[in-house]
């Protein structure tokens, strides 16, 4: 499953708990067992499996669009033990209360249960932009650390799944970009802020973009709850945001950027906003090997050299890595 904002565990006909087969979206795997999170994980999974047992709401099928039970988002805050249950239903508010009931009784009081959620999801696409969401106990977030840094995180933000290799990676992202006080840094794609937030101690001034609006959302939170005061987020499509607000030659000039970008890679016209601003410096972060090069190609013919190269093994047991790579300015 292609997640890095949490672990999703997909429902399907049966019902069954699982992941997708790679290539088969229209099936689940069922998965009773899963070396890649942690047991506390597993425990909440064995939860919710005993409540779908004991009713008998169908879960969603693609092809008809009919059934209730759509996916199954957890999260769990590892510094501070802080568990998330958001089930992603096709169904209104007024019918859903009722129906979870039961599980409130069962589970509903646990102590690290701090979030339990209902996410309407009535229509085709798997990922709603805005869904509307509905706290059936707790809160709407829960709370994590990275170093020193408390984050509020909602059921659609990116959060690094791995928590202690995160913070290797953005030791890493600090170390080649070796900022100074005099620097102004442009962090793209960032997220829920966590990357610009840990950087903000080593530089004058971060700019942050993002298109999710929640994301933003937590970013200026965790800014907040965190003191960070020379910090600032603009909400949009990096494309476009580099295009309008923060063109070439505007308000800022930035002398390192920091790309962030999903296993897509840079758009076409971010990357050549990032070439047309010229900073110093370029860290690209990347969790796809193969767009980062074809983007690697596009700085090189604009003048920039490949200097270091890091790889962070931020998934583990999986074919996946992360690479953290510094490109400077001839």
């Amino acid at each position: 499953v292609e997640e890095k904002n949490g672990r999703r565990i997909f429902l399907d006909e049966g019902p069954t708990i699982g992941f997708h087969r790679p290539g088969q979206w229209q099936t689940v795997l069922p998965i009773h067992e899963c070396h890649l999170y942690d047991e506390q994980t597993d425990m909440l999974v064995a939860d919710v499996r005993r409540f779908m047992e004991q009713t008998n709401l169908p879960v969603y099928n693609p092809k008809t669009q009919k059934g209730f039970f759509r996916s199954l988002l957890l999260r769990r805050g590892i510094h501070t033990g802080e568990q998330m249950i958001c089930f992603v239903v096709n169904a209104r508010k007024k019918d859903l209360e009722p129906l979870f009931q039961p599980f409130l009784r069962a589970f509903g009081g646990r102590p690290r249960l701090a979030s339990l959620l209902l996410m309407e999801n009535v229509g085709q696409n798997d990922k709603p932009e805005n869904p509307k969401i509905h706290v059936l106990t707790g809160k709407q977030t829960i709370q994590d650390r990275l170093f020193d840094l408390t984050f509020d995180i909602s059921p659609q933000s990116f959060f690094q799944t791995n928590t202690f290799a995160a913070e290797k990676l953005y030791k890493a992202i600090s170390d080649v970009a070796e900022l100074s006080q005099s620097d102004t840094v442009l962090d793209l794609y960032c997220g829920m802020g966590t990357i610009g937030q840990y950087l903000a101690r080593f530089c004058k001034h971060v700019v942050g973009v993002e298109s999710h609006p929640s994301a933003i959302d937590d970013a200026l939170k965790s800014a907040g709850r965190n003191k960070i005061s020379n910090i600032s987020y603009y909400k949009g499509k990096a494309e476009q945001v580099m295009l309008q607000q923060l063109k070439a030659g505007g308000k800022y000039s930035f002398s390192t950027i920091i790309v962030d970008p999903p296993r897509p890679g840079l758009h076409a016209d971010a990357r050549q906003a990032v070439i047309d601003h010229g900073p110093e410096k370029v860290v690209y972060v990347s969790c796809n090997t193969a767009t980062f090069a074809r983007d690697l190609g596009e700085f090189l013919k604009a003048g920039y050299e490949l200097r270091t190269v890091q790889p962070v093994d931020l998934f583990p047991h999986t074919a996946h890595i992360e690479t953290v790579a510094l490109l400077q300015k001839k």
